[in-house]
């Protein structure tokens, strides 16, 4: 079982408010079974992988918003429509040195959390952050939204 601090959902609630600037969160898992808010702001999905808290030996789970676009062009090639969708993206961040009885434990912890992170439109499991890259993000964000598909994502 794991404890995961309130402070995470009102953290999660404040990314997905379109009317805050937030647009990162970021909560550590602490031993014994303890997830707790390490972190947010307003530096987008850059500022967020620069945080110290995403280190080699560490659990951590974060997320970040982003802007799908869906830019409709008619027939005579101008824009016809244009629409903007918040996407949120959650990650599970498993450090390279965390093991084997730490990773089992982050695997229980993950669910408690997402639990509490909702919506989410992607998720991932990373351990370093050049895993995270803008182009791979956009390409699954786009193959994941069905009938709406955006022509492009900012971050």
């Amino acid at each position: 079982m794991c404890n995961v601090s309130p402070d995470v959902a009102t953290s999660w609630a404040d990314l997905v408010n379109d009317s805050t600037p937030t647009n990162w969160v970021l909560f550590v898992y602490q031993s014994p079974g303890e997830v707790v808010v390490a972190g947010k702001g307003t530096g987008g999905l850059r500022e967020l992988l620069t945080q110290p808290s995403l280190q080699a030996e560490r659990i951590c789970y974060a997320g970040f918003r982003c802007t799908a676009i869906d830019n409709v062009i008619g027939v005579d090639g101008t824009l016809y429509t244009s629409s903007r969708r918040q996407k949120f993206v959650f990650f599970t961040w498993i450090g390279d040195s965390v093991n084997a009885m730490q990773r089992g434990r982050a695997g229980m912890a993950t669910n408690s959390v997402k639990r509490v992170c909702q919506p989410l439109h992607l998720d991932l499991t990373v351990s370093k952050a050049e895993e995270i890259v803008e182009s791979s993000i956009t390409q699954q964000i786009i193959a994941n939204s069905g009938a709406h598909r955006p022509t492009s994502v900012e971050y």
